[in-house]
């Protein structure tokens, strides 16, 4: 039972890490990164997307329901909504 708390415990990191990320990595109105100045979607905001795609749905219920959800095919939605130039 330790070793699954434990998990959570780093899976909820992970995914507040690339919230984190995509909430830092934002697009400017030139086309590129707020923060790292790379053409968006930068490779750190893909990451972040990847993250919370990857462990989001071992604690889905403290991120933000329009980021996570728990229905078949989201990972496929998020990955787009977040890497999408628009975001």
């Amino acid at each position: 039972m330790a070793t699954h708390e434990a998990f959570a415990r780093y899976a909820s990191a992970q995914a507040a890490f690339g919230l984190y990320l995509l909430r830092t990595h934002r697009r400017e109105a030139s086309g590129s990164c707020r923060e790292c100045a790379l053409l968006h979607p930068c490779a750190q905001r893909r990451h972040g997307a990847e993250l919370i795609i990857h462990f989001g749905h071992w604690n889905s219920r403290q991120l933000h329901p329009e980021t996570v959800a728990s229905t078949p095919g989201t990972s496929q939605r998020v990955y787009k909504h977040v890497t999408s130039a628009a975001a």
